[in-house]
């Protein structure tokens, strides 16, 4: 049975919505962001997959998926893009640095952000 990716995205909703007792806050926040993140990306690149981006995309290669939406004629895809950019951003920085200001709202900007693809990808 395949893995549902968006169960990620589901995960950081309630990560933010709850208290956590055993992790501090800013690990909340951080595993949030990174989660909601790969709940996208993971749907984006079976997206491009089936819209001719088999050749193009390295499955593993972040950076391919992203361009390969900005590369697309259409604004929507181009759009896209951008967002995966900008969550790929906040992401390396929550599972990278070892400083993140205002992780609480990072946190909430890429779930938002992330259910916001998430919807494009998929109507």
């Amino acid at each position: 049975m395949n893995f549902d990716w968006l169960q990620f995205l589901n995960l950081a909703r309630e990560l933010e919505n709850q208290h956590t007792p055993l992790a501090s806050e800013e690990a909340k926040h951080r595993t949030s962001a990174s989660r909601a993140y790969y709940s996208v990306r993971t749907l984006a690149y079976d997206y491009a997959i089936s819209h001719g981006g088999r050749d193009k995309i390295d499955r593993h290669d972040h950076g391919a998926i992203w361009r390969w939406f900005k590369q697309q004629d259409d604004s929507h895809c181009k759009k896209i893009g951008e967002e995966l950019k900008t969550l790929y951003g906040y992401r390396r920085k929550a599972d990278y640095d070892d400083s993140v200001s205002s992780a609480d709202k990072k946190a909430y900007f890429t779930i938002t952000l992330a259910e916001e693809i998430k919807t494009n990808l998929t109507d």
